[in-house]
């Protein structure tokens, strides 16, 4: 049964079975066994296709969630997104004593580099707490700063190494691989071991900018640009992009649009710019008019002037004939 659609009432196995029995009654013995074969195929348990996802229409901040293919209706947490099938599951908190997978996290900015679980009795100024910026019980593990917080097996996978390979602490916190190094240059050879090892971005190397590809740690590249601003502190917009490093920041996209990305990263201006492969089917066009609150503006979400049009909620925004892709 497929999402949105309702499971007919369930009939044990056992029933099945005994109206089989009944059904091959004066049928041959190959007929008889097939008829068997099948009731037993019917009674066993549906399953839904590996790799299934929870679809809210507002990201819940509590309790956790998670896709559980053994939830049926009735099990506590399950049917938590609404939606059929009811593999949906809430957990780790409140009435939902299951314990939630570190999977149940979730990264607006990407997966970090720094191991994370789920923590049931995380609360808001424990180490490594609020991991993901969203989820309380979402918390970080076993790597600086948080090597003090043990990880359970149930965590997320290591991080991947880094080319540095300090034998101690490092002299500033921020370093990253830097190929045109060479012996006395400026903050090479900060492990001691490897020029091409380099400090940035603190203390006596805050003339050296840090690369954000290079220092920021992301698991996977987010689709928001980013830099690194030595500028940063605790609770200014788009800082701790990363959810490690306080000095990593979004910018440009929404709803970082009003912290503006340094030339290196910034989006390119007069065309609208959606993801590889993740154009929209919904016309767009640019319309330098565009501000904030009108209808289809900021269409993908790092420049106002890129505008939906023609098409469902848009319908009432015409599309030129220029638009992309060609309005219908």
């Amino acid at each position: 049964f497929g999402p949105g659609k309702s499971h007919p009432a369930r009939i044990s196995g056992a029933a099945l079975l005994s109206r089989a029995i009944a059904g091959c009654v004066g049928m041959d013995s190959t007929a008889r066994a097939v008829g068997l074969g099948l009731a037993v195929l019917a009674a066993l348990p549906l399953q839904a296709a590996a790799g299934g996802k929870c679809e809210f229409e507002n990201e819940p901040l509590f309790p956790g969630y998670y896709w559980d293919e053994n939830c049926s209706m009735g099990d506590v947490g399950c049917k938590a997104d609404g939606k059929e099938p009811p593999f949906c599951r809430f957990c780790g908190g409140g009435e939902y004593t299951n314990p939630c997978p570190y999977t149940s996290c979730h990264f607006p900015g990407g997966e970090p580099g720094v191991p994370y679980y789920w923590e049931y009795d995380c609360q808001l100024g424990m180490l490594g707490c609020w991991a993901d910026g969203v989820h309380e019980k979402c918390r970080f593990c076993g790597e600086a700063p948080f090597e003090s917080v043990p990880c359970p097996e149930n965590r997320s996978k290591p991080p991947r190494s880094r080319a540095c390979q300090f034998k101690g602490e490092p002299e500033v916190p921020f370093y990253y691989w830097d190929k045109m190094c060479h012996k006395g240059m400026h903050g090479c050879n900060a492990d001691g071991e490897r020029e091409q090892c380099r400090y940035c971005g603190s203390g006596p190397y805050a003339d050296i900018p840090c690369p954000p590809s290079e220092v920021c740690s992301f698991r996977s590249e987010p689709s928001t640009p980013y830099y690194w601003d030595p500028n940063c502190t605790k609770g200014m917009i788009g800082c701790l992009a990363d959810g490690v490093h306080e000095q990593c920041r979004f910018c440009a996209k929404r709803p970082f649009q009003d912290v503006p990305c340094p030339p290196s990263v910034a989006p390119p201006g007069g065309n609208c710019s959606f993801p590889e492969k993740s154009q929209p089917t919904i016309p767009y066009y640019w319309e330098p008019t565009c501000r904030e609150g009108i209808l289809g503006c900021w269409a993908d979400g790092l420049h106002k002037e890129c505008r939906f049009c023609g098409v469902g909620v848009f319908e009432s925004v015409p599309c030129p004939g220029y638009a992309s892709p060609t309005a219908p």
